[in-house]
C-alpha cells in the first residue's frame, strides 16, 4: 500500500477517535496532540511523497537528458559519418575529373604529335616535291642549254670589239669624246647569241632598249643607290615587261659613282647588259688604286646583284684586276669567286683571262670609276656574264 493512502486511513482514524471521545463526553483538548501529531505525520508523508515523486521526476529527467545526450551523439556520429562520405565522394570526383583531364591532356597531346608528324610529312613532301621540280628545271634548263650554241671566246671578243669605242685621234686608246661612250650588249637566251654596240644616249640618265626608253636612277630619291631592281616608275613611257637590276649613283657632289650607270634588263627572251657614262678625258699614268662597288651576274636570263665587288687598277703596268663571288642558289653548289684581268689602254682595258673575256673603261675625273662587262666562255664559270661598276677609290700599296 502507498504511503500516501495509509496517511488518509490513520487520519479517517484519528478522526474517528476524536469523535467518539466527543460522544463519549471525554475533553476535545485530550484530544488535540493527537490531531497535530496526526497533522504533522500526514504532513511529512505528503513531503516525503513529494520528494520521491521528485526524484523519480529527476530520475526521469536525467533519463530522457542521457537518451537526447545520446540520440545527439548518434546523430553527430551519423553527421560525421555522411561528411566523411561525401568527402570520400568528392575526393573520388576529383580523382576522376583529375584522370579524365589527364585522359583528355593525354589524347589532346597524341593529336598534337599526330598534327606535327603530319604537317613534317606534308612540310617534308613539299620540300621533297620542290627539290623534284627544282631538279626538273635544272635538268631543262641544262637540257636547254645543251641545244643551244654557246658563243666563243671569239664571238663575245670580236662584239666586245665594237664597244668602249677608243678612237682617239691624238690619244691612242682613249675612248673618243661623245656626251655618252659605253657598251649595250645583248644576248638570245635561247641561242645563244651575243650581239653589242655602242649606247645611243645622248644623256646619262635615260637609255634605249629594243626602241623603249628607260631611266637609269634619274629620280631624286635614287641619289645614293648603288644598285636596285628595276621597277616600273623606270619606264615614263609605261611598257615594262621584264626585269633586272640598275646601279650606279652616288650622293650629291661626290665623284664616286657619279658618272656612269651600269645593269641588265631582260625581256622577252633577250637579256641586254649595258654599262655607260662619260668617259675619263685624263687618267694616271703612274700609281695603284682601290676601287669597289657592285655588279650583277647570271645566265640563261636569271641575274642576281653583287656585293664586294673588288678592282685595283695599276696605272704604271697598266692593269687592271677584278673579283667578284656569284650568290649561291638553292639546289646548286656555291661557286668560287671570279677573278679577271685586262690590260689598260688609256681610258679603257679588255682581257682575256681565267676563261673570262672583259672590255670596259674609266669614268669621270682622273679615273675617279670604272665599270664594264664580262663573259665567262670558258672553265669553270662558263655561261655566266654580267656588268660591273666599282668606285670609292683609294690608293693601294
Amino acid at each position: 500500500m502507498k504511503k500516501s493512502n495509509f496517511n488518509v486511513l490513520l487520519l479517517c482514524s484519528m478522526l474517528a477517535l476524536t469523535a467518539c471521545g466527543s460522544s463519549g463526553g471525554g475533553s476535545a483538548v485530550a484530544n488535540k496532540p493527537v490531531l497535530e501529531q496526526a497533522n504533522n505525520d500526514n504532513q511529512k508523508a505528503e513531503e516525503i511523497a513529494k520528494a520521491q515523486e521528485a526524484a523519480k521526476a529527476e530520475k526521469e529527467r536525467k533519463k530522457q537528458e542521457a537518451a537526447a545526450k545520446a540520440e545527439e551523439e548518434r546523430k553527430k556520429q551519423e553527421a560525421a559519418k555522411a561528411e566523411e562520405e561525401r568527402k570520400k565522394q568528392e575526393a573520388a570526383a576529383k580523382a576522376e575529373e583529375e584522370r579524365k583531364k589527364q585522359e583528355a591532356a593525354a589524347k589532346a597531346e597524341e593529336e598534337r604529335k599526330k598534327q606535327e608528324a603530319a604537317a613534317k610529312a606534308e612540310e617534308e613532301r613539299k620540300k621533297q616535291e620542290a627539290a623534284a621540280k627544282a631538279e626538273e628545271e635544272r635538268k631543262k634548263q641544262e637540257a636547254a642549254a645543251s641545244d643551244k650554241k654557246s658563243p666563243t671566246t671569239a664571238d663575245v671578243v670580236a662584239q666586245l670589239d665594237k664597244t668602249f669605242v677608243a678612237n682617239h685621234k691624238e690619244k691612242a686608246d682613249f675612248m673618243a669624246y661623245r656626251p655618252i661612250n659605253g657598251a649595250v650588249i645583248s644576248i638570245n637566251n635561247s641561242t645563244g647569241a651575243v650581239s653589242a654596240k655602242q649606247p645611243d644616249s645622248t644623256e646619262l640618265e635615260s637609255i634605249n632598249i629594243n626602241g623603249q626608253k628607260m631611266l637609269l636612277l634619274a629620280r631624286y630619291a635614287d641619289e645614293g643607290k648603288v644598285s636596285r631592281p628595276i621597277n616600273d616608275s623606270d619606264f615614263p613611257d609605261g611598257g615594262k615587261t621584264g626585269k633586272g637590276f640598275v646601279g650606279s649613283r652616288g650622293y650629291g657632289y661626290s665623284p664616286d659613282f657619279a658618272d656612269f650607270r651600269w645593269g641588265v634588263y631582260t625581256d622577252k627572251g633577250v637579256s641586254t647588259l649595258f654599262v655607260q657614262g662619260n668617259a675619263s678625258s685624263y687618267v694616271p699614268s703612274s700609281g695603284k688604286f682601290r676601287y669597289s662597288g657592285r655588279a650583277v651576274i647570271g645566265e640563261n636570263g636569271e641575274y642576281n646583284q653583287v656585293h664586294g665587288v673588288k678592282a685595283v687598277a695599276d696605272f704604271a703596268t697598266k692593269r687592271i684586276d677584278v673579283s667578284l663571288t656569284p650568290p649561291s642558289r638553292e639546289g646548286q653548289a656555291t661557286r668560287d669567286a671570279l677573278e679577271f684581268g685586262a690590260t689598260i689602254k688609256g681610258n679603257t682595258f679588255s682581257g682575256n683571262e681565267n676563261g673570262i673575256v672583259s672590255k670596259g673603261g674609266f669614268y669621270g675625273g682622273g679615273a675617279a670609276s670604272a665599270a664594264g662587262v664580262f663573259f665567262a666562255t670558258d672553265g669553270k664559270h662558263k655561261g655566266l656574264n654580267g656588268a660591273f661598276g666599282v668606285s670609292e677609290r683609294t690608293t693601294a700599296k
